[in-house]
């Protein structure tokens, strides 16, 4: 069976990466991008080869993050290897069949990729069987966690956005099972049992118990590592920046209308019990909004990425 986690950066996907590969039936890759690829579901045969190109005619990730090609260093699998599975392969479910054969003789495959989420709809459609999770996580708590990483502020309110559109699509999808982050580090059993359900796996009080990996599981931003005890220090993060920071997240997340979108991002978090204020944007907010939206659009559309001058998605807020 295959099974892919995605959701907005800063949700909780690698913390449930961390519990689900204690499974013994489970093997999770890490980020591998090798499943948000749309051009592999419309057309393997004459797309697979652009999956090893880094360059302009290398496959995008899809979704706000600019990513081009697959992710090697976090992952067991080499690029040689890789490219003879692609050429050996007539479709890409054989394709993947081979890659995760490579390393793993799990009964469950996964992968943790967030933008994993913009082509969890053409994974459910292409392959038989197939499951979906998507973490979710308060929007404002998310955008916290990101500027701590150092991302924009445009940049983060566009991540949660463009997200909860794509969750707006699935939440009555079979296949799809939505996790809160903040129902799944207060109350991790009931949250993880409930999972294995979903995947029709056994549940064991081991999936919870900390487990040390070699891998690093804590990056700059982040309260805890992933593979310790579940903690709940990141739970209304929002609420412990300053007042100053707190209204710019706020006038930045209203400031920011999608194109095409608006509605359905507004009823997702309410479906998932996320409130949003209706503080207004002033002046300098949406200054330096602007300033990061041109320099965002030029990027993405020198690197011929999603969402470029030809399609971006943002508008200001009248």
């Amino acid at each position: 069976m295959y099974c892919i986690i995605g959701g907005p950066q800063s949700s909780g996907t690698s913390l449930l990466r961390q519990i689900v590969n204690r499974h013994e039936a489970i093997h999770c890759f890490n980020e591998s991008h090798l499943f948000n690829k749309v051009e592999l579901y419309e057309n393997w045969q004459k797309n697979k080869n652009k999956l090893f190109s880094t360059g302009l005619l290398g496959l995008k990730s899809s979704g706000w993050r600019i990513f081009t090609g697959l992710n090697y260093e976090q992952n067991p699998f080499k690029k040689e290897d890789l490219k003879k599975f692609a050429k050996d392969s007539e479709n890409y479910l054989s394709f993947l069949d081979q890659t995760f054969e490579s390393v793993t003789a799990s009964e469950c495959k996964m992968d943790k990729t967030p933008s994993n989420l913009f082509c969890a709809k053409a994974f459910l459609e292409n392959f038989e069987g197939s499951k979906f999770i998507a973490c979710i996580r308060d929007p404002y708590d998310t955008i916290s966690s990101l500027l701590a990483r150092g991302v924009q502020l445009l940049d983060a309110v566009s991540i949660v956005k463009s997200s909860f559109l794509e969750l707006s699509k699935l939440t009555s999808n079979l296949n799809v099972i939505s996790l809160r982050y903040e129902d799944l580090v207060t109350k991790p059993k009931q949250e993880i049992q409930r999972l294995m359900d979903f995947l029709q796996l056994s549940f064991s009080d081991k999936l919870l118990q900390a487990k040390p990996v070699s891998e690093i599981t804590k990056i700059e931003g982040w309260n805890y590592s992933e593979d310790a005890e579940v903690g709940t220090e990141s739970i209304a993060r929002f609420k412990k920046e300053s007042i100053e920071v707190q209204n710019e997240i706020k006038q930045a997340f209203n400031a920011v209308v999608w194109e095409n979108g608006e509605e359905e991002i507004r009823t997702a978090m309410t479906f998932f019990e996320y409130q949003i204020a209706d503080d207004k944007p002033e002046p300098e907010v949406l200054k330096k909004l602007s300033e990061q939206k041109r320099k965002g659009i030029w990027e993405r559309t020198r690197k011929m990425h999603t969402y470029t001058m030809f399609n971006d998605p943002i508008n200001w807020a009248k």
